[in-house]
């Protein structure tokens, strides 16, 4: 495991992450030290990301990439799916909703491994991403196949008491 000197935590700073990604563009390779509950349980509050440029990478779903909402805050979070008009949606493995159309010019970095105590974990790996894609696929879906099975049985009972 390659060991990790300086770690930084990303808290939304533009300063922070042009320097970052001033430091990936030649292909580096920059460690981060993750924040907030959105990416458990994947990701832990501690754990070291470590980013590098896009430069071209085919972009997959499963993904978990660094990028700027509208709004200037930066995320990471995992690519759900790529939409019809190019844009991409997001979720975190600790949320039920997609945030939809995130474009390409919004998306700063990826993230190829995390570092959790003295573990590496390579998101390359497909035993790594294929439980985490059927994972996130389920998180997003099952609410709403839940919300609408209940709004039929309510339907139901309704045309029944009628």
């Amino acid at each position: 495991m390659r060991e990790v000197h300086s770690v930084d935590r990303i808290n939304g700073s533009h300063i922070a992450v042009s320097a970052v990604l001033e430091m990936i563009k030649d292909g580096g390779c920059y460690p981060i030290r993750g924040s907030g509950h959105s990416m458990r349980p994947f990701l832990d509050e501690n754990d070291i990301l470590m980013v590098t440029a896009l430069d071209g990478k085919k972009i997959r779903v499963g993904d978990i990439l660094l990028y700027e909402r509208d709004n200037g805050k930066y995320v990471f979070h995992r690519v759900y799916k790529k939409d019809r008009d190019g844009t991409y949606s997001f979720v975190g493995d600790n949320q039920y909703r997609a945030e939809k159309g995130i474009r390409q010019d919004q998306l700063r970095a990826y993230v190829t491994r995390v570092v959790r105590k003295d573990r590496e974990i390579d998101c390359e790996k497909l035993s790594i991403r294929i439980p985490m894609v059927i994972y996130m696929w389920y998180r997003v879906k099952i609410p709403f196949i839940s919300y609408r099975i209940r709004l039929l049985r309510e339907k139901f009972k309704n045309a029944r008491r009628s």
